[in-house]
C-alpha cells in the first residue's frame, strides 16, 4: 500500500494514502481530468534543456574522473554510470520524439536528434514513426516494439524466472548485449541512405576530434558503455513496460533506483501510453490524476514473469478488436 498525494478540484493535495479514499476519488471526473491534463502537457524549454545538459555534464565528469583515478575498478563503474546516463539520453529523446521537450519544433527536433539519439546511432524521425505507431497498436500484431522484439528469437520468451532475467541482464554487461544494442540500430534504420549521414557524420567527427586531441579513450569508454551497460538497462526497461500482460505494468521503484535504470520517469510508462502529451517531468503528478490501477514494484513484476503464461517472443498479446489473447495470468 502506497502514500501519495491526491489532487483536488482546488488544486490543494493531501497526503492521505490513495487507498483509503471511497470510491468516487480514486478518478477524477471527466471535466476535471480533461482540466488537469491539460495543464501538465505543456512542453517547457528551459526544463528539458537543463535534463539533456545535466545528463551531458554527468557523462563528461564520469569519463574525466575514470581517467583521473585510472584504476580498473574506476573504469568498470564508469561504463555502467555512462550505460545509464546513456539511457537518460534515449529517455530523453523519446520525449523529443512526442514533441514534448520545447514549444518549438525545430528546436525540440534539433536537441532530441543531436544531443540524444544521433549519439546513440539511432534516427529521430524513423524511431517517432515506430514509436508512434507502437501508441496506436501497443500489444496487437501490428505493434512496431513486437517485431523488433522478434529480431531476437527467445531471448524474450515467457515464463522466465527473476533469475533468468538477473542472468539476461548480467550476460548483456558483459557483451551480450551489444546484439541488442545492433538489433536496435537495425530496427531504427532510416528508409533513405541521407538520414544516416547525421549519425556518421557525428561518429566521424567524434573520432577526429578524440583522436586529435589525444582523449581517443573517451570515444572507446562510450561505446563499451552503449554496447554493454546502456543494452542490459535498456533491455531492462523494456521488460518492465509490456511485456507478459495485454496492457503496461504501472511500476513503482525507488528514486535511486529510477536514476540508475528508470530516469526521468520512464517507470510512469502507464501514464504515458495513457496521456501521452504529457512531458516525462509531469508524470508524477499525472500519476495521481488516477489510482484505478494498482502499484507494482519491480520484485512484484519479475514474480509476474515466473507466473506467466507462455508468451513466444514478438507475440501479440492483444487481437485488433482489443481482446485479450492470453486471459488472466
Amino acid at each position: 500500500m502506497s502514500s501519495a498525494a491526491i489532487l483536488q478540484r482546488d488544486g490543494t493535495r493531501t497526503t492521505d494514502d490513495v487507498e483509503s479514499h471511497e470510491p468516487r476519488f480514486r478518478r477524477a471526473r471527466a471535466e476535471d481530468l480533461r482540466a488537469a491534463v491539460t495543464a501538465l502537457a505543456t512542453p517547457r524549454a528551459p526544463r528539458y534543456l537543463l535534463a539533456v545538459a545535466g545528463e551531458w555534464l554527468i557523462i563528461v565528469l564520469v569519463m574525466i574522473l575514470a581517467r583521473r583515478l585510472h584504476h580498473v575498478a574506476a573504469y568498470a563503474a564508469a561504463i555502467f554510470l555512462l550505460g545509464a546516463r546513456q539511457h537518460g539520453l534515449a529517455i530523453l529523446g523519446h520525449d523529443g520524439a512526442h514533441r514534448l521537450g520545447t514549444r518549438s519544433r525545430w528546436l525540440n527536433d534539433v536537441v532530441a536528434q543531436v544531443f540524444c539519439f544521433w549519439p546513440l546511432g539511432v534516427d529521430m524521425h524513423t524511431y517517432r514513426g515506430l514509436h508512434f505507431a507502437h501508441h496506436r497498436h501497443t500489444n496487437t500484431a501490428r505493434d512496431p516494439e513486437l517485431a523488433y522484439r522478434s529480431l531476437g528469437p527467445g531471448e524474450w520468451d515467457l515464463p522466465r524466472s527473476p533469475r533468468g532475467v538477473a542472468l539476461r541482464f548480467a550476460g548483456d554487461l558483459v557483451g551480450l548485449g551489444a546484439r541488442e544494442v545492433l538489433r536496435l540500430m537495425s530496427w531504427t534504420r532510416p528508409p533513405r541512405l541521407t538520414r544516416y549521414l547525421g549519425v556518421a557524420s557525428l561518429a566521424a567527427a567524434a573520432l577526429i576530434v578524440t583522436a586529435s586531441t589525444g582523449t581517443l579513450w573517451a570515444l572507446v569508454l562510450w561505446y563499451v558503455a552503449l554496447f554493454t551497460s546502456f543494452a542490459a538497462i535498456y533491455r531492462l526497461g523494456r521488460w518492465l513496460e509490456h511485456l507478459g500482460t495485454d496492457g503496461t505494468h504501472r511500476v513503482r521503484m525507488p528514486r535511486w533506483l529510477s536514476w540508475l535504470i528508470a530516469p526521468h520517469n520512464v517507470y510512469h510508462h502507464w501514464e504515458h501510453h495513457e496521456w501521452p502529451a504529457i512531458p516525462s517531468w509531469n508524470l508524477p503528478r499525472a500519476r495521481l490524476l488516477d489510482t484505478s490501477e494498482p502499484l507494482l514494484g519491480v520484485g512484484e513484476v519479475l514474480q509476474h514473469f515466473a507466473r506467466s503464461r507462455p508468451i513466444k517472443t514478438g507475440a501479440p498479446t492483444l487481437d485488433e478488436d482489443g481482446r485479450s489473447l492470453i486471459g488472466a495470468s
